[in-house]
């Protein structure tokens, strides 16, 4: 799950130290190649092809970064409105959230914070990814805390309701967990994704027979998710075959909330 909220830290915005030179922005090396790290991630995600991912669509900062954050720096300077600076602040904050500047994109976002108070969207958008940066610090009631504040803009904030789910679920409090995601499932009833999130709660917290009634009926019994599900109960009745673990690591999971599950099965079972 650690890896999930990583590449989600890259992507959640729905838009360094860098130089500054005459000519406009250059990246340097290391935040370059953080650049093309979450190109890939995003690339990763949306070959899911997953409604919960569906906001993480590309534009101009990803694409061309120096160029667009250059051009960003230039309509900064020359604009006197309030309106268009609390836009640009906004796109700078998630440019420099792309390649990792969380303090920069922090800076940035406090300038919004500090002017705008009718864009619920953005507003929504800039709180998560503030509690996803504080997340990754290990600030996680801060983060938390972040997410409530960007559902309180949108409702339908999906994403946001995911990483406090994802958040309860990493600390065992599957009673808290798993109504957020069924919730999520009748939201987005063709979410890989949260049907997979959910069977993994509704697996470490023993309630097999809401695994069986409310996410088997997803999966067929011939994917990926239902064998590792099926698995999953055979191991903890202790009604596994010789064949099982094995079976369990040739599984080709997408998800990293899968990935990672499977690797506490095979710790847990696997001596």
């Amino acid at each position: 799950m650690a890896r999930l909220i990583h590449i989600l830290i890259l992507l959640l915005v729905i838009a360094s130290c860098a130089t500054q030179k005459k000519a406009g922005v250059e990246l340097p090396l290391e935040l370059k190649n953080r650049l093309f790290s979450t190109q890939a991630s995003f690339e990763l995600l949306n070959s899911f092809n997953d409604p919960l991912f569906a906001p993480l669509k590309k534009n101009k900062c990803i694409n061309n970064w120096e160029e667009y954050v250059s051009a960003l720096n230039k309509k900064l300077r020359g604009t006197q409105k309030n309106s268009e600076r609390v836009l640009i602040w906004y796109e700078l904050g998630n440019c420099y959230n792309y390649v990792g500047e969380y303090k920069k994109a922090i800076y940035f976002y406090d300038l919004v914070l500090s002017v705008e108070k009718q864009n619920d969207p953005m507003l929504s958008v800039i709180t998560a990814n503030i509690g996803l940066i504080y997340e990754l610090k290990g600030l996680n009631i801060l983060a938390k805390s972040y997410y409530e504040k960007s559902i309180s803009h949108n409702g339908n904030n999906f994403l946001a309701k995911y990483l406090i789910a994802l958040d309860h679920l990493r600390q065992g409090e599957f009673s808290l967990a798993n109504p957020i995601l069924e919730e999520l499932t009748q939201k987005l009833p063709k979410s890989r994704a949260v049907f997979s999130t959910l069977g993994v709660s509704f697996s470490l917290s023993g309630s097999s027979s809401e695994l069986k009634s409310k996410v088997f009926k997803f999966f067929n019994e011939k994917e990926e998710e239902r064998v590792l599900f099926e698995i999953a109960l055979k191991l903890f009745d202790g009604k596994q075959t010789k064949d099982d673990l094995e079976d369990l690591k040739d599984l080709e999971l997408k998800f990293p909330v899968l990935n990672d599950y499977r690797n506490f099965l095979l710790n847990k079972f696997g001596s």
